[in-house]
């Protein structure tokens, strides 16, 4: 079948090394009529003749409840898709670029209308700019998920009464968090196979919304304009319900886990993550692999936990040489 979108083809003569067989990294830029960029491609180029196809999509935004991309990942694609007219491609590799003028036709299948697609396009973005604050929001919960997966692991094989208690306490963390996100992407299945709930969600509020939108060839209706509304409506609502999840229930946990020597918690942009395992008299080996900057940053951290009873460090030519911890019994 024939693929859909825009047949992009272009020439690429890279180095002739072993890595450049695996294919060169190469950005395919998409500009409007004034020159604003609109999405951004990255395709693997090999020797030889290219060619990828664009879906005529704008920059879009992760969906809802997945996980954050990692570090130089690929833009998020899927967003609006572009009105019928002239655009610019730009194929660049490092310094090297070249660009062509590539034109969007209309489906005559389909009538274009210019007022439309804007008034369409306004409504979709409007909404979009609160199912991003949502996105956000889940990110935090995402990110609890993981510091108590931390705390589990680091939990693993130490025995007491404050372990037990701690490891309780991320058992129950767990079931609260399930159900925070159930009303909000849904309940999940353990079961074989495709299982659907017909519960209604804040993800099934935004869908029923952009369903209304996408899915007439005329401007946006009152019932669009409610629908988006009742949409706003129900992400204000969860943001508010997660708020208070980490302003009660995720606080006195932290509190909980605070009171064992563990840094597991982000805080402003950085995490320092360090546990001391055993809370009996032991000996840390010096950290002579660490950096002069992580020691000052472990000193600072145990001078401020009540478990620390001494500590010694000598210093030579401004170095930290050795680093020795004991703990209270």
């Amino acid at each position: 079948n024939r693929k859909r979108g825009a047949m992009i083809s272009f020439m690429y003569r890279g180095a002739d090394t072993l890595k450049q067989q695996k294919g060169d990294s190469i950005n395919i830029h998409f500009y409007n009529s004034a020159n604003e960029p609109l999405r951004t491609l990255r395709v693997k180029a090999e020797n030889g003749l290219n060619r990828i196809y664009w879906n005529f999509d704008t920059k879009g935004s992760r969906q809802t409840g997945r996980p954050k991309p990692e570090t130089g990942s690929a833009e998020q694609g899927g967003g609006y898709p572009v009105a019928p007219g002239t655009y610019k491609v730009v194929v660049k590799k490092g310094n090297e670029a070249d660009s062509i003028q590539l034109e969007v036709k209309a489906d005559p299948r389909i009538p274009f209308y210019p007022d439309v697609y804007e008034s369409k396009k306004k409504l979709t973005e409007r909404l979009q700019v609160s199912v991003d604050q949502l996105t956000a929001s889940l990110d935090r919960v995402a990110d609890a998920e993981e510091t108590i997966g931390k705390i589990e692991n680091s939990l693993k094989g130490n025995k007491g009464k404050e372990v037990d208690s701690l490891r309780k306490a991320c058992v129950e963390m767990k079931k609260t968090i399930k159900k925070l996100k159930e009303p909000i992407l849904g309940r999940s299945s353990e079961k074989q196979g495709i299982t659907r709930f017909a519960d209604r969600t804040t993800i099934s509020v935004i869908q029923t919304a952009r369903m209304e939108i996408m899915g007439k060839l005329s401007n946006p209706t009152n019932l669009s304009q409610r629908l988006v509304e009742e949409a706003e409506k129900a992400i204000k609502e969860s943001i508010g319900t997660i708020d208070g999840f980490f302003n009660d229930s995720w606080k006195n946990f932290r509190k909980l886990a605070e009171t064992t020597p563990m840094g597991l918690f982000k805080e402003e942009g950085w995490c320092l993550q360090f546990f001391i395992a055993r809370c009996d008299i032991s000996f840390f080996r010096s950290f002579d692999k660490c950096s002069n900057i992580l020691k000052i940053l472990l000193i600072y951290f145990l001078l401020h936990t009540d478990k620390i009873l001494t500590w010694c460090t000598s210093f030579l030519k401004a170095e930290v040489t050795e680093f020795i911890i004991v703990c209270k019994e």
